[in-house]
């Protein structure tokens, strides 16, 4: 009797992008999974997506392959890899953080009497007007 087995390869993507022969965070095509590049990344984070759909390329391990001209020291699909969350999740947290402050307009409102201070925080989205002041 047989069993299918499916290799998945996992680690922190310094240790990916070795296995793959790959630069890493640094190199113009720095994601393992798309052809998205650096500028992609400053300029438009919310291009970003890992999902792909229509208009969307994803490597493969053939085309890793021939981007970095290495081979894989564990030749499993690109499909099969599983990254860290960690690093992701913080680097999408600062993308859209930066994305969302430069959309917000904010002002500050400090209201101090003799025993305590209080800080609102009143923003609004840009393009539907900033706060409006009595």
């Amino acid at each position: 009797m047989f069993r299918t087995v499916r290799l998945f390869l996992g680690g922190d993507y310094q240790f990916l992008a070795t296995n793959y022969g790959h630069q890493g965070a640094a190199c113009t095509l720095f994601c393992l999974y798309c052809l998205a590049t650096l500028e992609d990344k400053s300029t438009n984070p919310s291009s970003m997506n890992v999902l792909w759909g229509e208009g969307k390329t994803k490597k493969t391990l053939e085309s890793l392959e021939i981007e970095t001209g290495k081979k894989a020291i564990f030749p499993i699909e690109i499909d099969m890899l599983v990254p860290l969350p960690l690093h992701i999740i913080l680097g999408l947290t600062k993308d859209y953080l930066l994305a969302f402050l430069e959309k917000v307009c904010f002002s500050f409102l400090i209201i101090q009497d003799k025993h305590s201070l209080t800080l609102i925080l009143i923003f609004s989205v840009a393009g539907l007007g900033s706060p409006q002041h009595s």
